[in-house]
């Protein structure tokens, strides 16, 4: 960046005021070292970033973490996770023989110390006063009726004080709504993990007590609609809660991260610990915008006046609520990260003066991100202003102060030179943003061209489509140098300003000191995670004054500068960059927009490409670099354009199955839907018999559905006296003095699953009666969940009509294993093996019985 500076400045000169002179034509060999060695070193820091940022820690035996006072996710793995393979959805019968387990474990574990630990099995009857769905009270969509069934354990503190902290993961994976994919399977990672965790934690702390109380909330139901924590929000023992750990599962293994939080002690105690840290900010975010829709436990304590951490895996989530997430594709040390993390918290929480007090904290946002997964840091977002701020005064002051001393010892040479380098500097900022808005435009328009000629080509390839847009970036960069000078050359357009590499180290100091202002009014709003433009600013300024240093002799190294230009900003965004890898590239069969994960690799790319524009022209040829880069771009484009894009390992395709079953006719239908590549499937698993009933639809607006007929029937209604005995109701009107008003008593039992809804046809549910549970809004469908399976219950309703009108009633079966459902086992074992199974909605089958109210 560095160019010989005019003998006749003092050293008192203004930094922009240098004068511009021809630079001695290059040679190629040196040409082309520069570009050698400006790819090696992003080649470099992305892969140790990514070698960094993916280590796991080993996982300690009961001794290894006694030695150290750490987590034994050795011991969790064979003791706690590796007896959980039986599937478990909250509306099966295992589901309730795992909450048999963990309550067996938890007073197990309690008999055999001397800590005081009370158990309560959830005295809460239902979970929700009104039952609805927030996702539901828009269009009043659903009733929810849930009986809680919940584990709760408190292991009081030292202190012998009320006031707690809570530990929460659910230990059933069930259904949420339309925006979470759900299977009904094994479900190690979500959430069998964190109940593997949760259960060590409660080891540890009975082993090791700790001064604050601490409760476990081993919650069911989450993905029906959070009930679990909802009914914790119910339980005498919220009011002294002073803070929460969440731990969930969106992936299915590798790193777990503190993606969303508003306990900011907690965190700063997380960090100071010694193990791999991960977290960022950039979740928090995304969820406070809305750019996330979807939801977990810590939503619930959040609204309930909580502050704390959500933590979760994020990695593989092709595997994630499929058949694959089994003890088979997960391993003991990611369970010991997620381990690591939880113990530092709850420890730190749990034994820090003033962090569990008799008043609850406030919850708030803050900046937290972690380092090369190493270590991490944790401000205010008022220090993150403050900082920002400093580093904003600090360029103009420092320019002001040279201005003022030249002025003072030589006004004539100081307003010569003054005058060029203002028209330099403006020069070189117009010519940077204009850059930035070309390659962020080239790299999204060759996203989109992607998507056109291989859609889902990242789910598979992911790492080669980022090197396409990589590849893009560059290209656009240097073709739109090529072209300012030429026209440079041509035109004499800048005539003073013939060193554009000058000229464009201060105009991209200038444009990220503008970026700064964004960040941190950006703070001021709330928002942390643009944390990395302060890292950005300074890394370009410490480049900048190594300039200068160079031209005066000090420094010899061109190489040196640009090193220190990006060595901070560079992994920063790295790990943004792989984190947005292994969260995104799998929700693309889920019905994420292709272009929306080309977007975020277009705009993290430009960012890390636009500190190289003064190198680019430090190394010239411009014309010669433009040709091969854009031969490579067309090259990648090619490959990635032909590649399948899933694959049998780590890439399945993640087809939703349904099953749907007439009660009355014993009609099924089966369904597959996915983001592409459905038809093949479906074929292979079907006769020419079924594949000629096939009807193809569009849902979720991104997915293709095709369904087709199957005589394969669940087990329980595998002929007319297995259907009558597995589901047995009567629904009966009972007089009512409410005009146009119907009232309905439905008496309904099920041998198999807790959970049925009734809905009414053309008529929305006004009111309904449950034991002690009431509701009164306006809803659609009326959803029962039962914490006892097989027991009958009665329920009245009433819905507005003159004359009695028709409904269905619907019952949701999750159990496949042992032959309960032929149709989801011969899917399971004859589609390709470049797909898996999945679940969106309520059950592996559905079963519908007309019924007249």
């Amino acid at each position: 960046m560095s160019s010989p500076t005019n003998s006749q400045h003092s050293e008192r000169t203004p930094l922009l005021a240098e004068q511009t002179q021809v630079q001695a034509p290059k040679k190629a060999s040196a040409t082309w070292k520069i570009y050698i060695v400006i790819t090696g070193i992003f080649a470099f820091l992305a892969i140790f970033s990514y070698c960094l940022r993916s280590s796991l820690p080993e996982a300690l035996t009961d001794e290894q973490a006694a030695a150290v006072g750490g987590f034994a996710g050795q011991h969790a793995f064979d003791e706690y996770l590796s007896v959980q393979t039986e599937p478990r959805a909250g509306s099966s019968k295992a589901n309730r023989h795992l909450r048999e387990w963990l309550l067996r474990t938890v007073r197990d574990l309690s008999n055999n110390h001397t800590a005081s630990v009370e158990i309560d099995e959830d005295g809460i009857q239902f979970v929700d006063k009104d039952g609805i769905l927030a996702s539901d009270k828009e269009n009043g969509a659903n009733y929810w009726m849930v009986e809680s069934n919940n584990v709760l354990v408190k292991v009081i503190g030292t202190r012998g004080e009320e006031d707690a902290y809570l530990l929460s993961a659910h230990y059933g994976l069930c259904y949420f709504t339309v925006l979470v994919m759900i299977l009904h399977v094994n479900e190690l990672t979500h959430d069998g993990i964190g109940i593997a965790v949760m259960l060590e934690i409660y080891r540890n702390i009975l082993q090791n007590p700790v001064e604050h109380t601490v409760i476990f909330n081993f919650n069911n139901y989450e993905e029906m609609g959070l009930w679990g924590s909802k009914g914790m929000l119910h339980h005498p023992w919220a009011k002294n809660i002073r803070g929460f750990l969440n731990l969930e599962g969106a992936g299915a293994g590798g790193r777990a991260l503190m993606f969303r939080a508003t306990s900011p002690d907690v965190m700063a105690q997380t960090m100071s610990s010694r193990i791999f840290q991960h977290a960022n900010v950039l979740g928090n975010d995304l969820f406070e915008l809305g750019l996330i829709k979807s939801a977990t436990d810590y939503t619930v304590y959040l609204g309930g006046g909580i502050p704390g951490i959500d933590l979760a895996f994020y990695a593989l989530r092709s595997h994630y609520h499929t058949t694959r997430d089994t003890l088979e594709y997960t391993n003991p040390r990611s369970l010991q990260h997620m381990g690591d993390l939880a113990l530092a918290a709850t420890r730190g929480a749990a034994n820090s003066a003033g962090i569990i007090t008799s008043e609850q904290p406030e919850a708030k946002p803050f900046v937290y991100y972690d380092i090369l997964g190493q270590f991490g840091l944790t401000y205010s977002l008022l220090t993150s202003q403050i900082l920002n701020s400093l580093v904003l005064l600090a360029l103009p002051t420092y320019l002001a102060y040279s201005a003022f001393q030249s002025h003072q010892s030589n006004t004539i040479n100081t307003n010569k030179a003054c005058g060029p380098a203002i028209k330099r500097s403006i020069i070189g900022f117009i010519i940077v943003t204009i850059t930035f808005v070309v390659v962020l435009v080239f790299s999204l328009l060759v996203g989109f061209l992607l998507t056109k000629t291989n859609p889902v080509a990242l789910y598979g390839h992911i790492e080669l489509g980022a090197v396409t847009i990589v590849a893009a970036a560059f290209f656009a960069l240097i073709a739109t140098q090529w072209a300012f000078t030429a026209l440079d050359n041509k035109f004499n357009l800048y005539r003073s300003v013939l060193n554009l590499e000058t000229a464009t180290a201060y105009g991209l100091l200038s444009l990220n000191w503008i970026m700064l202002v964004g960040a941190t009014f950006a703070a001021i709003k709330g928002v942390g995670s643009l944390y990395f433009v302060f890292w950005m600013y300074v890394g370009t300024a410490i480049a900048v004054s190594l300039q200068q240093k160079s031209s005066t002799g000090k420094v010899h190294s061109w190489a040196a500068a640009l090193f220190a230009q990006i060595c901070i900003f560079y992994p920063l965004v790295f790990d943004l960059v792989f984190l947005a890898f292994d969260s995104m590239r799998h929700t693309l069969a889920d019905g994420t927009p292709e272009i929306a994960v080309y977007g975020l690799l277009a705009l993290f790319t430009t960012l890390l490409v636009m500190c190289l524009i003064p190198w680019v022209h430090k190394a010239g040829y411009l014309m010669r670099a433009t040709t091969f880069s854009g031969l490579l771009l067309v090259f990648l484009i090619v490959i990635t354009s032909s590649l399948f894009p899933f694959n049998s390992t780590d890439s399945p395709n993640k087809l939703i199955f349904k099953q749907d079953v007439n009660y009355t006719t014993g009609a099924s239908t089966i369904s597959l839907a996915s983001y592409s590549h459905v038809h093949e499937a479906v074929r292979a698993i079907t006769t020419d018999e079924e594949w000629a009933t096939r009807n193809t639809t569009i849902v979720r607006k991104t997915q293709t559905e095709v369904t087709v007929a199957t005589k394969r029937l669940p087990l329980y209604f595998a002929d007319q006296k297995s259907t009558k005995k597995e589901m047995q109701f009567s629904f009966k009107r009972v007089p009512t003095s409410k005009a146009k008003v119907q009232r309905v008593q439905a008496t309904i039992q099920t041998q198999n699953t807790a959970v049925c809804t009734i809905t009414v046809n053309d008529h929305p549910i006004t009111y309904a009666k449950l034991d002690k549970m009431e509701l009164t809004v306006p809803a659609k469908q009326l959803t029962i969940l039962r914490q006892k399976i097989g027991e009958k219950y009665s329920v009245e309703f009433e819905y507005e009509s003159e004359q009695p009108a028709d409904g269905v009633l619907t019952c949701y079966y999750d159990e496949w294993v042992d032959g309960k459902n032929p149709a989801f086992i011969h899917t399971k074992k004859s589609i390709p093996d470049w797909s898996l199974l999945a679940l969106r909605g309520f059950g592996v089958a559905s079963v519908n019985a007309n019924v007249q109210l």
